[in-house]
């Protein structure tokens, strides 16, 4: 089963909620942490000391999660757009150039999703112009039973000989 696109946007936005669940999580436990430090200093059995030291832990917990968001949200935006924008990008151009005539371009996407049946399916569409303008030029040029050259192709023959 090919890795289809919405699974990878689904997947890459997956992963970002869950860091942020996370991160969201323990930044809760441990500011009830620090409230809990804060309560015993106030209340006269605590040290200045622990308060520092939990607001330490979170604060280096908070910019390591951030630090790893970045690297993950990072690497999320290089595969989607290796994934999916660069794909795009290249089938855009290809169907461009199949729509102008250019008949003998073809668009290299190879991969097993929507953008690579797209892709083949262009190509095609392209071979297919191919052949039916070659079966009308034939039409055009040949007799349709005996399939002898007719009056409009030995004119252009003959032009082409006196040229």
């Amino acid at each position: 089963m090919a890795f289809r696109i919405g699974n990878r946007v689904t997947s890459a936005i997956g992963i970002l909620l869950f860091l942020f669940f996370i991160t969201s999580l323990v930044s809760h436990l441990l500011t009830l942490r620090i409230q809990e430090d804060v309560l015993r200093m106030v209340l006269g059995d605590g040290l200045l000391e622990n308060v520092s030291f939990s607001i330490s832990i979170t604060i280096w917990f908070l910019l390591t999660m951030t630090l790893l968001g970045v690297v993950i949200g990072g690497f999320a935006a290089v595969m989607l757009t290796r994934g999916i924008v660069q794909p795009i990008t290249k089938l855009t151009a290809g169907a461009e150039a199949i729509g102008k005539g250019e008949l003998d371009h073809r668009i290299d996407i190879v991969s097993d999703d929507e953008l690579g049946e797209l892709a083949a399916s262009f190509n095609r569409m392209a071979e297919n112009r191919q052949r039916s303008e070659k079966t009308l030029r034939d039409s055009a040029h040949h007799d349709a039973l005996t399939k002898l050259p007719n009056r409009a192709y030995f004119q252009i023959r003959l032009t082409e000989a006196l040229d």
